[in-house]
């Protein structure tokens, strides 16, 4: 009864967690339309808009690696990126 009265209720906000960023170049223009991926068991892949920005929403807390792809660029790889319930 004791731990009934001490657990909490946990929403669906609050086992996800987000991955944001924004692609540019060598220069710091922006890359619209690169194809950035994030996996960890699956694969989730998104394009980033106008202003170089790309956000994955709702990602299951795990450890991921992110490419990212543009025609004319060399692949990008960020490798082991943690993340916790509700970290962006």
């Amino acid at each position: 009864m004791a731990l009934g009265a001490l657990s909490t209720t946990v929403t669906a906000d609050e086992v996800y967690a987000r991955i944001r960023g924004t692609v540019t170049d060598a220069y710091g223009a922006v890359v619209q339309g690169a194809a950035a991926n994030a996996e960890t068991g699956y694969s989730k892949k998104v394009a980033s808009d106008a202003d170089g920005s790309f956000q994955f929403l709702q990602l299951p807390v795990g450890t991921y690696d992110v490419s990212v792809t543009a025609s004319g660029f060399r692949k990008f790889m960020a490798q082991h990126i943690v993340l916790a319930l509700n970290q962006v």
